[in-house]
Order: C-alpha cells, then sequence, then structure tokens
C-alpha cells in the first residue's frame, strides 16, 4: 500500500516537472537556437522540420546540414 502511494505521488511530480519543462523550453525555444548559433526560422513549418533535424543530432548524432549564423563580436562585454 505505502509503495502504490509513493510511486503515484512520484508519478505525478514527474507529470508536473515534465510540463514545467515543456513550458520553459516553448518560452526560451528562440533563445536555445541564437545560443546553438542557428538561424531563426522563418516561420512553425519551418522551425518544425527544423527542430526534428536538431533533435535527431542531438539525441543520435545523425549527420544534419546545420548553418551556423556568428553576430560580429563587440568590444563591450
Amino acid at each position: 500500500m505505502l509503495s502504490a502511494l509513493a510511486y503515484r505521488s512520484a508519478l505525478n511530480a514527474a507529470i508536473l516537472y515534465g510540463q514545467a519543462l515543456q513550458t520553459a523550453f516553448d518560452l526560451h525555444r528562440f533563445d536555445l537556437r541564437r545560443a546553438l548559433h542557428l538561424r531563426l526560422p522563418p516561420d512553425l513549418a519551418t522551425e518544425l522540420a527544423w527542430n526534428d533535424g536538431l533533435s535527431a543530432f542531438l539525441a543520435q548524432g545523425l549527420d544534419v546540414a546545420v548553418s551556423y549564423q556568428h553576430e560580429p563580436a563587440s568590444d563591450t562585454p
């Protein structure tokens, strides 16, 4: 009985954590692309296609054509 209660509590905590992580990712997905020096997508369909390729690259190390975009270096920090 106690193990079932502990499992259920752990499951609820995991669901809430997953929702918080998804929200954070949704809010900061363009910041992530900038941090990875990747171009911002022009529309949602392109973003979804690019994200599929990026996910495959990060998860499995698959060969994906990636184009980096570096901003000019500035003299001020």
